[in-house]
């Protein structure tokens, strides 16, 4: 052999008992992380959180942009899809290797195994995770398009953007909204009317009843009664019993 040696042992490429990296180098230093990307870059290594097992059940996710706290993406970066709290699929951030700066992510769906239990099925939607390799920190995705499309499979649907914004506490990546109320984390109680109603216009009126316009009969009566049934007779009396006589007379 060229290396220098007569023989070089099962297993190894060359004299000095190197082996071949995932890329075929003999010698190489690429390694395959958790997301299966070989390459000898640990920079752009994926986190443990996002390794997923593949399927023959398919899809593809393609995205546009991606941003944290409004910053496009770097080229070390991971975008991963999960289903509930599996992860189903990532990719690398990297525009540069993607179709017209369009990078796709995998979905994989369940395939009656146990490699694939909690994985996608038709008409399940996925949620978005970022990992931000400068920070070292995996972000939730909370600002996205309302209309994120199902899975199915060997679709392709194509998502405006994915984003990581801060929340109405002021958490990155947070999911805390503010209600219909405009109150942060809020469940809607702050504002309901006498009916229960979110930001309704019903109220309880001078006589203690729940309406939404006002009541004819709830009027003030002679004895300061909102609602009353006092009223002034003949004589000018509230609740009086008076009547005028033959003579015309108020007499009570």
């Amino acid at each position: 052999y060229e290396c220098g040696c007569s023989d070089i042992s099962e297993g190894y490429c060359d004299c000095n008992g190197n082996i071949e990296d995932c890329a075929g180098e003999c010698g190489g230093e690429a390694v395959i992380d958790s997301c299966g990307l070989c390459d000898a870059n640990p920079n752009n290594d994926c986190p443990e959180e996002f390794a997923f097992n593949l399927s023959s059940q398919l899809a593809y996710y393609f995205v546009i942009y991606a941003t944290i706290d409004d910053a496009l993406l770097e080229s070390t970066d991971w975008v991963a899809i999960y289903n509930d709290n599996v992860c189903v699929g990532a990719s690398l951030w990297d525009t540069d290797n993607c179709s017209n700066g369009i990078c796709s992510i995998p979905a994989y769906g369940y395939e009656n195994t146990e490699f694939t239990e909690g994985y996608m099925v038709n008409g399940s939607t996925p949620s978005f995770k970022i990992y931000d390799s400068s920070q070292d920190i995996i972000y939730d995705v909370n600002s996205f398009p309302n209309n994120i499309p199902p899975w199915q499979y060997l679709a392709a649907p194509t998502i405006e953007f994915l984003g990581v914004v801060e929340d109405c506490n002021g958490v990155l990546g947070g999911n805390t909204d503010f209600d219909e109320c405009n109150i942060c984390g809020g469940d809607n109680s702050s504002c309901l009317d006498c009916n229960q109603v979110v930001n309704g216009t019903s109220y309880i009126d001078q006589c203690g009843n729940c309406v939404a316009t006002p009541n004819q009969n709830c009027i003030l009566d002679c004895s300061g009664v909102w609602g009353g049934g006092s009223q002034i007779d003949v004589c000018g009396i509230c609740n009086g019993n008076g009547y005028e006589d033959e003579c015309g007379v108020c007499d009570a």
